[in-house]
């Protein structure tokens, strides 16, 4: 038994053997005299070794892959041949960059299923404190502003501040309450802030 996979070793070497035979037949051309078709066989069987599969998935992958690719090399160097119209030119090369295509998702599949597992994550620890940028600070309003009690409070003076300063309705009738209180004691307000 193959140790990394459930099918006996010799089944496994039948099912490659078998593929390897499609492959040579499917890459030796019908004009082919001997020597060129030997030559096919042996560079199917070269290429399918490189790969090494490891089970039969993969070797069905690696079957795959040669075949692109020996098809994408062929298609290319048919369209290069001087015999052959400009529109077949086009679909061979078309064809060769179709087939390099599969080729390389067939690549990719195969290098997915050789990564290696990932772990689980342990739990991360927490995250450091957010740094403070290095932007310059926001401006703060003055300690007192000129013709408010000083004993405003730091929002109610940040409100107040700039009288394009829109309230929230929560922060309004605060302020509304401030200013009347003002109004009431005759001290002079700047502009109300606008209420969004």
């Amino acid at each position: 038994m193959n140790p990394r996979t459930s099918q006996p070793d010799h089944l496994f070497k039948l099912f490659g053997s078998v593929l390897l035979d499609i492959l040579e037949r499917a890459l030796s051309r019908n004009g082919d005299n001997g020597d060129a078709r030997s030559t096919a066989t042996d560079i199917a069987r070269s290429l399918f070794d490189t790969l090494k599969p490891r089970d039969v998935l993969e070797a069905m992958l690696a079957a795959r892959l040669v075949a692109a690719h020996c098809a994408a090399i062929d298609g290319y160097a048919r369209a290069t041949q001087p015999e052959v119209a400009e529109v077949m030119v086009l679909r061979l090369r078309a064809n060769a960059a179709a087939v390099s295509r599969s080729f390389d998702a067939a690549l990719r599949t195969l290098a997915r299923r050789r990564a290696p597992v990932a772990q689980p994550r342990a739990e991360r620890p927490a995250a450091p404190p957010a740094r403070q940028s290095a932007a310059a600070p926001k401006a703060e309003p003055p300690p007192t502003i000129p013709g408010w009690p000083a004993a405003m409070a730091q929002e109610q003076r940040r409100n107040a501040w700039c009288d394009t300063t829109s309230l929230t309705t929560a922060q309004a009738p605060d302020l509304a309450a401030h200013l009347a209180t003002c109004a009431a004691d005759g001290i002079r307000s700047p502009a109300e802030p606008s209420i969004r």
